[in-house]
């Protein structure tokens, strides 16, 4: 995948990240991906310090 449509990507996640959030389905659906793709967008924004709770 190009860098810039993951950098698209993870940016989208940030703001669905923000409350109230979204389902990890509604993660993949919007994102496009299948939801172990979604998860591991998650685990990288969590590792760049991000908060993500779940909910």
């Amino acid at each position: 995948m190009a860098e810039q449509e993951k950098l698209k990507r993870l940016l989208l996640l940030l703001d669905m990240l923000q409350p109230p959030g979204s389902t990890i389905h509604e993660i993949a659906d919007e994102l496009g991906v299948v939801k172990r793709t979604a998860q591991r967008y998650i685990r990288m924004v969590k590792e760049a310090n991000f908060r993500c709770e779940k909910g």
